[in-house]
């Protein structure tokens, strides 16, 4: 109910998915009542922003039902990890194959975003990123490995 609100005010009278803009469009995942539906809506929308093509690629490419964790895991790490700032998030820290929890993946995806749409932190855009990037953990998840990722 919080988050609607918020919704509300960040964006006027108008539907989140009636923007043009691809962070509107990603936050309008959490519009989405079906999860089937939301899931797709957040691969579709969400996944866009990423800037880094092998990361964003690793999202895309591989569908939903038969995402292979690891594989996505890797090719975002590799990506993006030598571009963030130290500290690096504790992902970019971890070996090939070795377990990640839920709360690494989330602040490692945060600081990609933060980094692609040059959002500093605690300014009203991040609070839209901190959003985003929930809307992975908004829709049922599978663990595999320890890491959540959306599943219709």
């Amino acid at each position: 109910m919080t988050a609607a609100v918020i919704f509300a005010g960040l964006v006027g009278t108008q539907p989140l998915w009636a923007s043009d803009n691809p962070l509107d469009m990603c936050l309008a995942s959490s519009e989405v009542q079906d999860p089937a539906a939301r899931a797709e809506h957040v691969t579709k929308h969400c996944i866009s922003l990423f800037e880094q093509p092998t990361c964003r690629d690793a999202w895309q490419t591989v569908s939903i039902e038969h995402r292979h964790q690891e594989a996505v895991a890797l090719a975002c790490t590799t990506a993006y990890c030598p571009q963030l700032e130290q500290p690096r998030p504790t992902l970019c820290h971890r070996a090939p194959g070795e377990s990640i929890d839920s709360s690494n993946w989330s602040a490692f995806l945060l600081e990609a975003l933060r980094h692609d749409l040059e959002v500093t932190p605690g300014t009203e855009q991040d609070e839209k990123l901190k959003t985003v990037v929930n809307q992975f953990e908004s829709v049922e998840v599978t663990v595999i490995e320890g890491l959540s990722l959306p599943t219709p």
